[in-house]
């Protein structure tokens, strides 16, 4: 896994922190499923997990305080949960997920430090699948 060290951290003198590129987190199960990134660094699963399971390492309380995700449709069905197309800051759960059968779909995951314009973090995809 290929990881970018968090510049606002390196700013503020804390110890060196990364944030998740390059990684393929999965969700599936059979009727339903879901994925998460808490605020504190970790994701929530619902289904069978597959990769890593910290979006932020070290996981630590606050880490999303400085982050914002953006979770765009690459393909598929839209899932239900938090907004797609937009920034998000991660002081709070966001996530997506499906409660019917059937349904697939493919996100692009990207981490910034700022609500717009800022730097980009990291790029990573989210699959899930409600039909295996």
């Amino acid at each position: 896994m290929r990881a970018v060290r968090a510049a606002m951290h390196a700013k503020r003198g804390a110890a060196a922190s990364v944030i998740a590129n390059g990684v393929n987190w999965e969700a599936s199960d059979v009727g339903a499923c879901a994925f998460g990134f808490n605020s504190n660094g970790t994701c929530y699963v619902t289904g069978l997990p597959a990769g890593p399971v910290n979006w932020y390492t070290p996981t630590t309380v606050g880490a999303g305080n400085t982050v914002w995700i953006e979770a765009t449709l690459s393909s598929g069905n839209t899932p239900s949960g938090s907004a797609l197309g937009t920034r998000l800051q991660l002081n709070a759960a966001r996530g997506w997920d499906f409660s019917a059968a059937n349904r697939y779909c493919v996100l692009t995951i990207k981490f910034y430090d700022a609500a717009s314009g800022g730097n980009l973090l990291g790029t990573n995809t989210l699959s899930m699948d409600s039909s295996l």
